[in-house]
């Protein structure tokens, strides 16, 4: 079951004077940069572990995860691609089409043969396609994010459209090695809110989800 504690009482987050996307998003980016991969690993273990007890596999068959981009110190997520092999849930991964801003979802297995692409993401050369209404989780990639469920990412786009493609219902769980600020200026009607995301500070719950 979820631990549905709010994200307002998780604690102070960081209290920096910053405003703007593009300057949180240079700020988190060197930030994360800075981390020693020792603190990586040991935070993207506790995030997986939380994760274990927050959500029940047997009402999400589907799990959408993405795949660490090492070079951009992202958490890592082959630790949750384990657990739900082990658990034996389908695990979804994405191909970026360049040419539209959308992505392609396959299902993983061992057998998927994975070739980075330009910004470094594994991602499958071919494999069993599955729809976005399939999906029901999406384990999402974040630099920073806020107390409210909004996000700053890479600036590209491609997970708000992915998102505004799935279906009612679908879980949206960013998954974050840094606490929240306060609040993220500049958002938009395009951005697509988080119903949870896991961070060092444990499991933070937002109004978009539905009781």
């Amino acid at each position: 079951m979820v631990n549905t504690q709010k994200a307002g009482s998780m604690g102070d987050g960081h209290k920096k004077s910053i405003s703007g996307k593009a300057l949180l998003r240079a700020t988190y980016l060197e930030e994360r940069r800075l981390l020693p991969q020792s603190q990586i690993e040991q935070t993207s273990k506790y995030l997986l572990k939380i994760f274990e007890r927050s959500f029940d596999l047997n009402r999400h068959k589907y799990i959408h995860v993405f795949l660490p981009i090492e070079k951009q110190n992202e958490v890592n997520t082959w630790h949750i691609v384990e657990y739900l092999e082990r658990n034996n849930q389908y695990v979804v991964i994405s191909k970026s089409d360049l040419s539209s801003n959308n992505l392609e979802h396959f299902i993983y297995d061992k057998s998927v043969e994975l070739k980075s692409n330009k910004w470094g993401i594994p991602e499958p050369e071919s494999g069993v396609q599955v729809s976005e209404s399939q999906i029901d989780m999406v384990l999402i990639p974040l630099l920073i994010f806020d107390k409210t469920g909004h996000r700053v990412g890479y600036g590209k786009g491609y997970y708000d459209l992915f998102l505004s493609k799935c279906r009612t219902g679908c879980v949206k769980v960013g998954l974050s090695l840094m606490p929240p600020v306060d609040l993220i200026p500049e958002t938009e009607p395009t951005d697509v809110r988080m119903d949870y995301c896991i961070s060092p500070l444990g499991l933070h719950t937002f109004e978009t989800v539905k009781k």
